[in-house]
């Protein structure tokens, strides 16, 4: 990649600082003495802070020295290239600062960019070196690399060897290069001088005034130009600069909160961002940036309204400025500030498009065709000179003569122009008006990107004939790419995101993917890019349909899980681990809080355990507080909890009483209050609603006697009256909250056009023909409410039935129901989990501590110390694949996450079920004796026994563990290999797995990770394998045991990698405690697989079909008899009751 020998890394750590005198590095560059100054005058004031700390000047200018002194030993000449590979921490500031002090020129290597980026970035600079904070991905391997010690404390002045020899002053040292989205498809690297960023600071500062008492805030990746401006107009003035943190700047709740919490004054930001920052700053109930004074536009055209939200909301005394500018002119060319008239003013005035005056320094001319200026009302290209424009483009004489041209307008003489490819018309006033792009470059999020590069992306994956890529407007207003493309039918959007995604950063990866048959053609033969930019995203002309393989793909949304069935493992699907917004974890402690006050105070657990039942006005004391309407709209009287809020309410309630959790679930995830969050019709709509408003119970009922596995309903609807009702007939068992419901949801076989359908309908449990009873008991979760319904000819108006359109797949409820109930099984199934789990590693750290053997302490045992950490491991594992199914819908990421919530219900039941097991063996018979029998021996009456007949429970409600497995198989897995996929080949051939690296992870973690992307690849090959070796799908969907080890493949690598990537962000975040849990996860995960192929590769000898067909044919002598009658008078008359209670 890079032809430089590699070195290992070397700590700054043990570097001696220089001491920041002012004969030292003389003469200073222009650039480098701005902080000098503000570091000399404020030593003492706070510099920069970050999540991990803060720094003075006098610190950040001793870290920085000290790695200046190293760079210039490792880089003696000066004007190398260094790259940074830094995480977003104040270390970006200290390695800017050093490399500038050394005279050389730093070159962004951002960690978040795909390393195939990277790597490129590299070889096209020629990097001298490296400076990181982490290990380098393998497409930077080859480059000499110098480790920056985050943790380090800096170095003292009096411990600082002599200073080094002087730097040459040079005025046309070049500060940095950073890489600009290129039209053939090869980025290209802008080179700009430290008098062009001193100039522009300067400049700016002169017109806009800050103080050394402003707070501003780095919320830019130091790869985007903005950052320039961010970090040096911050240091060349004294203030203090907040480093916003990834994760942060990616949430606006988040944000909001950064900027209350720091104080923060000045603000840097493009227009589509603060679109979203307003929204969440003007939330009532949370705190408001009041303390930003100016925030400052730049990379896009701003929109009044967001700013009028703003003064309406957070502050009317924030000053806006609007800049315009190109990374080739150093960050700005022109700026205003906006007057609160024109902001206000009712109607556009255009004044998002006045580029306003030009820095001192700079000059903007817009010129026609012909190289000449533009008449009033004429539009034409613009020009800019002076002191911002860059020395040009690294290694490309041709397009830098091209771009950056000598002219001789009046009244000057010849001067050095840049050509930027952008519009604007000359207005009477000599107001430039900006109008557009010349060319197929295009702005988003502040990122300059050229469409062409996109496009020759595109056109190298196999299989895709042409590409077109188009910006335009999304749903809400922003902007957006979309890319047309000619291909087969395989080439599915997710795949061609995911090749992009290994190519290209994020912000030009396009939101949309098109396949059309052919791209459109103008009348000159070239692809018509404004008949495509004319399509709304609704539009289908000429489009061919993207048929899905199965009911739960989504042809607009990428899915990880999805993604490794068929053989792909998209890391960058995850990496990025989602986590809980504060604000809105702030939103769901309120109920957390209030609901366990709740339950200490009216629930004695033990006691509804022994009689079977809650407290009589318990239920409907929840549903008078709201508790069966937490994700309802608060404009229909409910809480407006988000999925993961509602998963943590259901967790308290499992913590202390199973069955209390149980109806919570059931209310808001598969009762009326679930259905009351829908657009529903109008009739359904009031009925569902008025249900929940008024507190009553619901229920949903759909298993039938004849099993819960059939596709088919025996539950009939019959239609009458000419079609406007239906009438029911039909029994449905195992129905929670049955006997106390006053609106079921049913689900019934309806015969229409020819074909049966399965139909949704909501029925009064008052209503003529319904019957229930309390007929149920179980082992566990007693208290629950739960039974049967039989319907005899119940009438119900067709208004109160659901009807959705068909879908092409077969599915076994209607398509909303199973939609809920998949998610839903987050809540009965995870959420009780990992409340299990969570109270088990709890007990076992009390026994564990408080017993000994023969004098030596439990923990001290090697084998105990093991299963305690498995324990904690597994728990991990649990929240981790309960936060990655719920998270990203409540925040609205553009990713399907239905396939892994279909494979959480065993994912977390079967790891939980492990947890409750293995803390039984470890207590023993403490843990096999009743909370009540250890009470009345003084012994913790922790409810162990209990809660391992609660939780079994998981394991059978919503499918058993193995025929979910089973359906899994069927209905996803194997639907990508029947017709065999267009990427077959790719499968067949050894593992081509790019870069799978994350510097965040360990070497063990990093082991575990490309053990998972090796493991996905031959996933892939098998399922293709086992595809062609049955031609006849049949077959293989009668070997069940082959389908239910494959599925448990899947799992296990679905939960190997979620936990490595929640691990990572963790990491990244300054928690590092996950990464030692995913390192034990993945450990044990690797002998089930193990287990697990090994199974799947050995052919089972055994003769099970026969000695099970003979066994149910009839007792044969050897057997063990069950023929004989083993229920008792007792059991037949309880039953006999049961079955006679009605309501």
């Amino acid at each position: 990649m890079v032809a430089a020998l590699a070195r290992p890394p070397r700590s700054v750590t043990s570097l001696r600082s220089h001491p920041p005198h002012d004969d030292w590095y003389t003469p200073l560059n222009e650039l480098y003495a701005l902080f000098i100054r503000q570091a000399r005058t404020n030593a003492e004031r706070t510099a920069v802070r970050d999540e991990h700390g803060s720094l003075t000047y006098g610190q950040l200018l001793r870290r920085s020295t000290a790695l200046a002194a190293a760079l210039r030993g490792r880089c003696p000449a000066p004007g190398q290239r260094i790259g940074l590979h830094l995480r977003r921490t104040a270390d970006v500031l200290t390695g800017v600062l050093a490399v500038t002090a050394a005279g050389h020129t730093y070159v962004p290597l951002d960690p978040a960019y795909p390393a195939q980026r990277l790597g490129f970035v590299a070889a096209d600079s020629a990097l001298s070196l490296i400076v990181s904070d982490q290990d380098l991905p393998g497409a930077l391997a080859g480059v000499p690399e110098l480790r920056l010690d985050r943790t380090a404390e800096p170095p003292r002045v009096e411990d600082a060897a002599e200073p080094a020899a002087d730097v040459p002053a040079n005025p046309e040292a070049i500060a940095y290069v950073i890489y600009t989205s290129g039209t053939t498809g090869r980025p290209k690297g802008v080179e700009v001088p430290c008098a062009n960023v001193a100039a522009m600071v300067t400049s700016f500062c002169a017109r806009h005034t800050v103080t050394p008492d402003d707070v501003w805030t780095l919320f830019h990746s130091y790869s985007f130009d903005f950052s320039v401006w961010e970090m040096w107009g911050a240091l060349a003035t004294g203030g203090c600069l907040v480093v916003v943190p990834t994760h942060v700047a990616s949430s606006p709740r988040a944000t909001v909160d950064l900027l209350v919490r720091e104080k923060a004054t000045v603000v840097s930001i493009v227009p589509s961002v603060f679109r979203h920052v307003v929204t969440a700053a003007g939330k009532k109930e949370e705190p408001r940036p009041e303390s930003v004074r100016r925030i400052i536009f730049g990379g896009e055209s701003v929109d009044a309204g967001d700013i009028r939200r703003w003064r309406e909301t957070v502050s009317r005394d924030c000053e806006f400025v609007n800049t315009y500018g190109i990374t080739e002119t150093t960050v700005f060319v022109t700026s205003r500030v906006l007057t609160p008239e024109e902001i206000d003013a009712p109607a556009s005035t255009g004044f998002d498009r006045d580029l306003g005056r030009p820095l001192d320094g700079w000059r903007i001319a817009v010129l026609n065709e012909h190289a000449r200026p533009v008449g009033p009302g004429e539009t034409g290209e613009i020009w800019v000179a002076g002191a911002g424009v860059a020395a040009g483009y690294l290694g490309l004489p041709e397009l830098t003569a091209e771009r950056f041209r000598t002219l001789t307008l009046p009244p000057d003489g010849p001067r050095r122009y840049y050509r930027s490819g952008d519009l604007a018309t000359r207005t009477a006033d000599d107001v430039f008006c900006f109008v557009g792009r010349a060319d197929d470059q295009v702005k988003i999020n502040g990122f300059r990107i050229e469409l062409g590069e996109i496009e020759t992306a595109l056109r190298r994956l196999r299989d895709v004939r042409d590409a077109a890529v188009v910006c335009g407007t999304s749903r809400v207003g922003g902007h957006m790419l979309t890319a047309y493309y000619v291909a087969d039918e395989d080439v599915t959007a997710a795949r061609l995101a995911g090749h992009l995604a290994e190519a290209l950063p994020k912000h030009m990866v396009p939101s949309r993917f098109v396949r059309l048959a052919e791209l459109p053609l103008n009348p000159s033969g070239k692809t018509d890019r404004r008949a495509l930019a004319e399509r709304g995203p609704q539009d289908q002309r000429a489009s061919v349909p993207q048929r899905t393989r199965n009911a739960t793909s989504d042809p607009e949304r990428a899915g990880f899980l999805e993604e490794l069935y068929q053989g792909r493992f998209r890391w960058d699907l995850i990496r990025d681990f989602p986590v809980q917004t504060a604000a809105d974890r702030a939103h769901g402690d309120a109920f957390v809080e209030e609901l366990s006050a709740l339950l200490r105070d009216r629930i004695d657990p033990d006691l509804v355990d022994r009689e079977g039942r809650l407290p009589e006005d318990f239920l409907p004391e929840l549903a008078k507080r709201g508790y069966f309407r937490l994700q309802v709209d608060a404009g229909a009287d409910g809480h407006a909890l988000s999925h993961f809020n509602l998963f943590r309410v259901v967790e308290t309630a499992a913590r202390w009483c199973m069955p209390v959790a149980m109806s919570l679930g059931l209310e808001n995830t598969l009762g009326a209050g679930a259905f009351a969050t829908l657009p529903l019709p109008a009739a359904l709509r009031d009925l569902v609603r008025g249900h929940v408003a008024a507190g009553r119970f619901s229920a949903t009922a759909d298993t039938e006697p004849e099993g819960a596995g059939n596709q088919a309903r025996s539950t009939t609807a019959t239609p009458v009256d000419g079609g406007a009702a239906y009438l029911l007939n039909g029994v449905k068992l195992f129905a929670g909250h049955a006997p106390v419901a006053e609106l079921v949801g049913v689900s019934a076989t309806v015969r229409q056009d020819g074909r049966d359908v399965i139909r949704e309908f909501f029925v009064p449990t008052d209503a003529p023909g319904v019957s229930a009873g309390v007929w149920h008991e179980y082992m566990g979760i007693r208290g629950f409410p739960n039974g049967w319904f039989r319907f005899d000819d119940v009438r119900v108006p067709r208004e109160h039935m659901l009807v959705e359109p068909d879908t092409a797949h077969q599915v076994r409820m209607t398509r909303t129901t199973s939609r809920l109930v998949t998610r839903g099984r987050l809540h009965h199934m995870g959420a009780t989990s990992l409340a299990a789990a969570g109270l088990c590693a709890a007990w076992s750290r009390e026994f564990v501590n408080r017993r000994t053997i023969d004098g030596r302490p439990l923990g001290e045992h090697r084998e105990i110390q093991a299963q305690v950490a498995q324990t904690l491991a597994d728990t991990f594992a649990i929240e981790t694949v309960c936060q990655w199914c719920l998270l990203p819908e409540d925040q609205g990421a553009p990713l399907n996450v239905r396939f892994e919530q279909n494979m959480a219900k065993n994912a977390t039941s079967l790891l939980g079920w492990q947890v409750v097991d293995r803390t039984m063996a470890l207590l023993g018979a403490e843990g096999y004796e009743t909370s009540a029998s250890k009470a009345r021996r003084g012994a913790p009456a922790r409810p162990l026994e209990r809660l391992m007949r609660d939780i079994r429970q998981t394991r059978v409600a919503g499918g058993v563990d193995f025929q979910v497995d089973n359906w899994i198989a069927r209905m996803s897995i194997l639907s990508y290999y029947y017709p065999e996929p267009a990427h077959a080949d790719e499968l067949l051939s050894p593992a081509a797995l790019g870069d799978v690296a994350d510097p965040r992870l360990t070497g063990r973690n990093a082991g575990h990770l490309r053990w998972v992307a090796d493991q996905v690849h031959a996933f892939g090959k098998r399922c293709l394998t086992l595809a062609r070796a049955h031609q006849d799908k049949d077959a293989l969907l009668a070997d069940e045991p082959t389908l239910i080890r494959l599925t448990g493949v899947a799992r296990e690598l679905m939960v190997c990698a979620l936990v490595l990537a929640r691990a990572a962000t963790s990491a990244e975040a300054g928690d590092s405690s996950a990464l030692s849990l995913a390192d034990i996860h993945c450990t044990e995960a690797r002998h089930r697989v193990a287990d697990l192929l090994h199974r799947l590769d050995t052919p089972d000898a055994a003769p099970r079909a026969q000695v099970a067909a003979a066994w149910l044919a009839g007792p044969a002598t050897g057997h063990p008899s069950a023929d004989e009658a083993t229920e008792s008078p007792d059991d037949r008359d309880r039953s006999d009751r049961n079955r006679e209670h009605t309501t």
